[in-house]
């Protein structure tokens, strides 16, 4: 069961997640405080950073300040869940990849900037809403990406037509 969880983590080489056993190799936290977590149903790390320190006194054999040692350590780990200064914030946004819509105004409108340029962000999710009839479902069909080129029939394989079969007679 762990192999295929660690399978599906898999992503690209890296994996979409930390798996508990990370924090083994951490002073402090034995092998035995993570059985007793992974039988509390805690199998990341990111698992035990989101859960509260009372759901987590809540498992037998883990002390107030084993939790606070976990909580330290989890922190630590995930470097995305740290705070970080507006400054930091506002250097990442400078970074933001837009995508055009093909009209400069509207670029400008949905990236708030008055110069033009901009567009639809990257790595977020935008929702467009309005009365039928205004565009909504063409705007959507603008920004998407282009269909992938398809492949190549493996030689010796029957030419496509572009028809359908023929349906089965019904029984």
């Amino acid at each position: 069961m762990e192999d295929v969880a660690q399978e599906e983590g898999q992503q690209g080489g890296q994996s979409a997640y930390n798996v508990i056993e990370a924090l083994d190799q951490v002073g402090g936290i034995s092998a035995a405080d993570i059985k007793k977590l992974k039988e509390a149903g805690y199998h990341t790390v990111e698992a035990v950073a989101q859960s509260t320190k009372k759901e987590l006194s809540g498992i037998k054999g883990i002390s107030e300040a084993k939790v606070e040692k976990l909580h330290q350590e989890a922190f630590k780990m995930l470097d995305y869940m740290s705070f970080q200064t507006a400054a930091v914030q506002y250097a990442q946004r400078q970074d933001m990849v837009y995508l055009t819509t093909g009209s400069r105004e509207l670029d400008a409108l949905l990236s708030g900037n008055k110069q033009g340029g901009g567009g639809v962000e990257t790595g977020s999710i935008t929702e467009v809403y309005g009365e039928f009839r205004t565009g909504k479902t063409q705007f959507c069909h603008t920004c998407a990406p282009p269909p992938a080129r398809r492949r190549r029939p493996p030689a010796g394989a029957p030419p496509r037509t572009g028809r359908r079969p023929a349906r089965p007679p019904p029984v």
